[in-house]
């Protein structure tokens, strides 16, 4: 699964950032779906 071409330092900023944009997307989809409704974002 990784890749022995790429640092070790690499891969993990890779995965960090695919898991902070992932969680991002829902944080802003959850809350963009919410506010619509009841303006609180709750």
């Amino acid at each position: 699964m990784t890749n022995p071409d790429e640092p070790i330092g690499e891969q993990s900023m890779h995965r960090w950032q695919d898991l902070f944009e992932e969680c991002l997307g829902d944080v802003l989809y959850l809350y963009g779906d919410t506010s619509a409704t009841d303006g609180l974002g709750r």
